[in-house]
């Protein structure tokens, strides 16, 4: 048995969601320690409350928005000052940990105190998230803008890190890796295992997936859009004429999908893979200035799986076209498990071994992959 200690962004739940699907899978074997904050600390900690799952507090970085739910830079950055401030501090405080905790592997999800930590007490660390797709992958298929976009934040991902790591990259497309590359396993997204023996069938309702303190233009859309719609992450409670705002549920939130017709939702790739992995498109907005969900929503328009429109575009008209074309969409998507777990667990024994050629085999091993990539990926858009 090892000591595993696991570090969780807390901006967003979707990295709360992938990190448990490993937890769950490697406490079987392993002892695990997760350092969180924010959405994954509120997330994660009711899960494990007596259990022999550690959750540990961390301080992290957290996004700021505006009135609108714009994404706001000048106050993100603002925000982050205080945790740079005490990065040093407190990446000593956690190499000490792991030290006397005689820590075998750090895994990171999108948080930069573990990986420094790691490194200072000489312990293997292995990135397992979706953001490094954007350090590592082939993004030339892009257009300009995006591809200019990603570049950008590839090296903020890299400054994240404070360099490259071993890293399973989660996601809904695969793009090819960049010439040289070494060291990464893609694999599909990392699904709950609410989502496991979930039975899709066709409903008369949508599910929406938002901030919690969505844009009022969004909330206009779906308010007005002539369909019972079930929203789940928002703040509010109760009904509104046709909305019903659910409780946080991973349970409840499949269900709900399962039985719908598609999913309305920001362009986070978590929750883009859960609604294909049960066959359901997407209509996505991308939060304004996010330029990975810009990404996010660009293949899901490539892939021809579902739409995305910015915020200020979607309408209730433009939710009324998506539920007449979410058949069509449907269709397209093959609703063979996405499941990365199996083959992102297999890395991460790799890594824990030692086993670096074993984990280069996994990184060459062909994949059978959905219908989600693939040439598809670069296929032209089309009206549906």
């Amino acid at each position: 048995m090892a000591t595993i200690h696991y570090s969780v962004s807390g901006e967003g739940r979707g990295h709360a969601s992938r990190a448990r699907v490993l937890i769950d899978r490697l406490r079987a074997r392993h002892r695990i320690v997760v350092h969180c904050y924010g959405d994954s600390e509120a997330m994660l900690a009711p899960l494990y409350q007596g259990t022999d799952v550690s959750i540990r507090s961390i301080p992290g970085l957290r996004f700021a928005y505006d009135r609108r739910g714009h994404l706001n830079r000048s106050l993100s950055l603002l925000g982050a000052v205080p945790f740079l401030c005490q990065l040093k501090g407190e990446t000593q405080r956690l190499a000490r940990l792991l030290e006397a905790d005689r820590a075998d592997l750090a895994l990171v999800d999108f948080e930069p105190l573990l990986p420094r930590a790691a490194r200072l007490a000489g312990i293997p660390v292995m990135a397992v998230d979706h953001q490094q797709f954007l350090t590592a992958c082939d993004l030339s298929i892009l257009p300009w803008r995006l591809r200019s976009g990603a570049g950008i934040l590839a090296q903020f991902v890299r400054s994240f890190y404070d360099g490259p790591l071993p890293s399973v990259i989660s996601s809904f497309f695969f793009p090819p890796l960049r010439r040289g590359v070494s060291g990464v396993v893609q694999v599909g997204v990392l699904l709950r295992r609410e989502f496991e023996h979930t039975v899709p069938e066709t409903g008369s309702h949508l599910v929406a997936y938002l901030r919690r303190h969505p844009p009022e233009q969004v909330l206009s859309a779906l308010l007005f859009c002539g369909h019972p719609v079930r929203v789940y992450g928002a703040a509010e409670t109760g009904t509104w004429a046709n909305l019903t705002f659910r409780p946080v549920s991973a349970s409840g939130f499949a269900e709900d999908l399962a039985g719908s017709i598609g999913l309305v939702s920001t362009a986070g790739n978590q929750v883009i893979g859960e609604a294909l992995s049960l066959g359901k498109p997407v209509l996505a907005y991308p939060e304004p200035g996010n330029i990975e969900q810009s990404i996010n929503a660009h293949f899901i328009k490539a892939l021809r799986v579902g739409w995305s429109a910015p915020v200020a575009e979607l309408t209730p008209e433009l939710v009324q076209r998506f539920v007449e074309h979410a058949p069509i969409l449907a269709t397209r998507i093959d609703a063979r498990r996405m499941d990365g777990g199996p083959l992102a667990l297999r890395a991460v024994e790799a890594e824990l071994s030692g086993e670096r050629r074993l984990l280069g085999d996994l990184a060459k091993k062909p994949r059978v992959l959905p219908a989600l990539s693939g040439p598809t990926i670069v296929a032209r858009p089309g009206p549906a």
